[in-house]
């Protein structure tokens, strides 16, 4: 056999042995494809919102997500609206950091007050929420995704949306201010009181601080 026939061999064993080690991919039925999403790379925001926000101190940045929405306005629109949720709650967190605080500071103050976290949990802090002002949408990240639920089944075209809701350090401020207001107007019994007179100083403490 001369040198032309042995190549011939050589690249005849080595296409089947490709061949053998060939597996067909897995069925992706159901499975989400993106195949679009808003211009450039993803954001720092949408994959590590914390470090965002360290590089940002100036401001206070929250991230909203929604998935799997047929519409890209109602999308945004949720995105938005869970942003928004995330800046309520973390509003809530800080005045239950306060009212725990404010429950150790104090001997005579210590001890439960259940007519504050009642006002607490009841809502006092979203309808102070509501009152915020200086919210602002910065930014939104898409995606668009398509799916074949099963074989021969219409293509299904759906988004996911990030979006990047901030406020001034200042405003923030100002809304914990008027969420101690809220309460200090809902709360009527007297220890309770003392409790949030407290949790005001705390916050005046707090913000002289810095």
């Amino acid at each position: 056999m001369n040198i032309k026939a042995l190549s011939s061999a050589f690249l005849i064993l080595v296409f089947l042995g490709a061949c053998s080690s060939f597996q067909a991919p897995p069925t992706t039925y159901g499975m989400k494809h993106e195949f679009k999403h808003s211009p450039g790379s993803e954001p720092s925001w949408v994959d590590d919102p914390r470090e965002y926000q360290l590089k940002h101190p100036e401001r206070r940045y929250f991230v909203g997500v929604t998935d799997n929405e047929p519409d890209m306005s109602m999308s945004r629109h949720n995105a938005y609206a869970d942003a928004m949720q995330n800046l309520a709650n973390s509003i809530k967190n800080t005045i239950h950091n306060l009212y725990k605080n404010a429950q150790t500071e104090d001997g005579v103050i210590g001890g439960n007050r259940p007519e504050v976290e009642r006002a607490i949990d009841d809502g006092t802090v979203q309808i102070a929420m509501a009152g915020a002002t200086g919210a602002t949408i910065e930014k939104y990240w898409w995606r668009e995704y398509w799916v074949q639920p099963e074989p021969n089944a219409e293509i299904q075209y759906f988004y996911s949306v990030d979006a990047l809701v901030s406020m001034s350090q200042a405003n923030y401020a100002r809304t914990i201010d008027q969420t101690l207001h809220g309460l200090d107007q809902t709360v009527h019994d007297e220890n309770a009181r003392k409790v949030i007179k407290e949790m005001n100083r705390l916050w005046v403490d707090k913000q002289n601080s810095h």
